[in-house]
């Protein structure tokens, strides 16, 4: 049960999350604490949209900013209208390849199966009249013990790629030692929206094996 109720929580939190990193506010300021990967720490504000997958700029009390390697960083818990988050850094592959560059995501959950989630604000699309807009993405990640990094299972960018064709071929690949699950996912019997009933059924046939 409990589980489960940490399941609807995060689904809350990462909404609203979203919603809050969305918006461009203008003087709109979240408390940060960024944790070194040597153990170091430090603490002072972050401006909206930010985005932790690159230099984190942050305002010192003294009012020094301070741009961060997100190469260094352990962990980055953010104090927002809300709720407090914590984003753990984790190496993640794409397109078979492992990232030079880690990134700093939120757990959606932790039991055999490490699932990550991305989500933010991209400027790359360029409009007709040649002004660059924002984009936002939403991607997911599994981790399994031993594996070198977090693998993509499903993800989409605003106004792209169907987010139901991106899963059936990253997430039926990942799964496919459970032959029946992958199955499933190729079969559309689970789509997108199904991402953690998929990742539950994983786990309970993974410790039926145990």
């Amino acid at each position: 049960m409990k589980k489960y109720f940490f399941l609807v929580s995060f689904f809350i939190l990462f909404g609203n999350t979203f919603a809050e990193n969305k918006k461009v506010i203008k003087n709109k300021f979240s408390e940060i604490t960024v944790t070194f990967n040597d153990g170091q720490v430090k603490s002072g504000k972050i401006k909206h949209p930010y985005n932790l997958n690159k230099k984190i700029e942050i305002i010192l009390a003294s009012g020094e900013k301070v741009k961060i390697d997100n190469t260094l960083v352990k962990q980055v818990s953010l104090k927002l209208t809300f709720e407090n988050v914590t984003h753990y850094s984790s190496s993640f592959k794409l397109n078979n390849k492992i990232s030079k560059r880690p990134k700093l995501m939120l757990v959606v959950m932790k039991e055999l199966l490490t699932i990550y989630y991305d989500n933010g604000v991209s400027y790359t699309n360029m409009s007709a009249n040649g002004l660059i807009t924002p984009t936002g993405y939403v991607n997911y990640y599994a981790f399994r013990e031993g594996e070198k990094a977090a693998f993509l299972i499903s993800g989409y960018v605003n106004g792209s790629v169907n987010p139901n064709v991106v899963f059936k071929m990253t997430a039926s690949k990942y799964f496919e030692d459970y032959p029946e699950l992958s199955k499933k996912i190729e079969d559309k019997v689970y789509k997108y929206n199904d991402i953690i009933k998929v990742c539950i059924e994983y786990i309970n046939w993974k410790k039926s094996k145990e």
